[in-house]
C-alpha cells in the first residue's frame, strides 16, 4: 500500500468530512411551531380556544355561511349576464326598405351550435327572431311585431338554450372574434304602399 503524501491527504480529507457529518447530525429536536391558519378571502376566524365560561359549542375554526361581518345588502346584486365566444360569429346586412313585415340578413355566420337571430327596434323591443344553424347562411325573418315607422334596427346573435325560440333571460349572447357582441345595426325604411 502506498502511504505517500497523496494518500495521507486523501485520508485526512476523509477524516475531516466524517467529522463534519457527525457534528452536523444532532439529537436535539427542532422546536415545534404552531402557526395560525390563514383563509384567503374570508373574514378573520374567531379563536378556537373556548373560554372557561363557554359550554360546548359548534367548532368555530371553520367559517359558516351564517356568520357575516358586514350588513346584508337590501337588494339582490346585479350580475353581468353570461356570454359565450364564437370567433366565427358575424352578421352582415345592408340598410333596407320594405313593408315592415320582414327583414333580410344577407349573411349569418355561426360555429357554436344552434343559435337565435333576434331583431330589436331602436327602443330595444324584440320585433322577431329566427333559429339559425352552424354555417354561413342568409336569413329572412318575419316580424311578430311589424314596423310602424322608418328606424334603425339591431340584429343580434344568441346561443339557443335548446328550445328553438328566443328566451331573453335564458339564451346566451354571443361574442365575436373581437370580444364584442355579435350584433349589427341597420336602417329600415318603411315603404309607402
Amino acid at each position: 500500500m502506498n502511504t505517500g503524501p497523496r494518500s495521507a491527504s486523501i485520508l485526512s480529507a476523509l477524516g475531516l468530512v466524517t467529522a463534519l457529518l457527525v457534528t452536523g447530525c444532532s439529537t436535539i429536536a427542532a422546536p415545534d411551531f404552531e402557526l395560525p391558519s390563514i383563509s384567503l378571502g374570508e373574514s378573520p376566524i374567531p379563536s378556537v380556544s373556548p373560554s372557561p365560561d363557554q359550554t360546548a359549542q359548534p367548532d368555530q375554526s371553520k367559517p359558516t355561511t351564517s356568520e357575516s361581518p358586514t350588513a346584508e345588502p337590501t337588494s339582490e346584486p346585479t350580475r353581468e349576464p353570461e356570454r359565450v365566444s364564437d370567433g366565427f360569429a358575424e352578421l352582415d346586412m345592408e340598410d333596407q326598405a320594405g313593408d315592415g313585415l320582414s327583414v333580410e340578413i344577407e349573411e349569418v355566420r355561426l360555429s357554436l351550435g344552434k343559435g337565435i337571430l333576434v331583431i330589436f327596434d331602436n327602443q330595444g323591443q324584440v320585433l322577431g327572431s329566427s333559429q339559425v344553424m352552424v354555417k354561413t347562411q342568409p336569413v329572412a325573418i318575419t316580424l311578430t311585431s311589424p314596423i310602424q315607422r322608418s328606424q334603425k334596427l339591431v340584429a343580434q346573435l344568441f346561443l339557443d338554450n335548446g328550445n328553438g325560440s328566443f328566451d331573453q333571460d335564458l339564451d346566451t349572447p354571443i361574442l365575436d372574434h373581437d370580444g364584442d357582441l355579435a350584433r349589427e345595426s341597420f336602417e329600415y325604411k318603411l315603404s309607402q304602399g
